[in-house]
């Protein structure tokens, strides 16, 4: 068990583990993608460059749409 763990800090030693993200960044960004309204969703898909990007932008849509749908559902709107 010890030397798998040992495996992995050698691993991430190996690969940079010095490096730490910027997790205030990484806050800011999910406020900021939480806040998007569908129709901003929607545009960052139309606009997309990239055939990732679109993907990408679509999960958060439809993560929003899921988050919005379970409100509705648990305070009995619909």
């Amino acid at each position: 068990m010890w030397q798998d763990w040992l495996r992995f800090v050698i691993l991430i030693s190996i690969l940079g583990g010095g490096y730490m993200c910027d997790v205030a960044k990484y806050s800011k960004m999910y406020k900021d993608i939480k806040n998007l309204q569908p129709e901003d969703t929607l545009q960052l898909v139309l606009e997309s460059k990239t055939k990732d990007e679109k993907e990408f932008f679509e999960l958060i849509g439809n993560y929003l749409l899921q988050k919005k749908q379970k409100e509705v559902i648990e305070g009995n709107l619909f």
